[in-house]
């Protein structure tokens, strides 16, 4: 995950580290296809600077594991989410299936919302923030950078080890579109 700029500098990043592990690729196997997800920071980043490398993907790729800074890092630095500061999250619950334990994982980079539309345990938070006479963000500053659309993007990767099928899989997907606030048919 990177911004917008950064997204050509992430692909030959991570081409040029599967080239580097295997001398093979392109000459007797398949080649790469690298998928690079990315979100505009330009709200809160000068983009225009190109700032992301592709030392930097490989250096990511090098850094990969289990353990993880979360927040205002890496692809999250530049992130707004209902107009405050954002960034990159993540969760995990573990199941069982036929008494065997397995991990739902979720990664979420957001960049998306207004303020007026936060919830927190079901409450409009910029109501319950009003009413007792405190605005994080005023409402001049709400109206000159948002219209009435918000413009934003949001990127849910989920992960498991658990054994399931295609219907299976895109009910996961489903829920978690619920979650965010999206009509989703299933």
């Amino acid at each position: 995950m990177t911004n917008t700029f950064g997204v050509g500098a992430a692909a030959n990043g991570l081409i040029d580290y599967m080239l580097d592990e295997n001398t093979e690729i392109g000459r007797t196997t398949g080649t790469v296809n690298p998928v690079v997800c990315e979100c505009n920071d330009g709200r809160i980043n000068d983009i225009r600077k190109r700032a992301v490398t592709e030392a930097h993907a490989r250096e990511a790729i090098a850094r990969a594991s289990e353990e993880f800074a979360e927040g205002d890092v890496g692809a999250g630095r530049g992130m707004v989410c209902h107009q405050l500061k954002g960034g990159i999250g993540s969760a995990s619950r573990t199941f069982e299936i036929g008494g065997q334990e397995y991990t739902l994982g979720a990664l979420v980079l957001s960049n998306h919302g207004l303020y007026r539309d936060l919830l927190v345990a079901g409450r409009r938070i910029s109501e319950e923030i009003s009413k007792e006479g405190r605005t994080e963000v005023s409402q001049e500053e709400q109206q000159e950078s948002f219209e009435e659309r918000d413009k934003g993007s949001i990127i849910m990767i989920l992960a498991t080890d658990a054994p399931l099928n295609e219907r299976q899989l895109k009910r996961i997907c489903a829920v978690v579109r619920l979650d965010l606030g999206e009509k989703v048919l299933i």
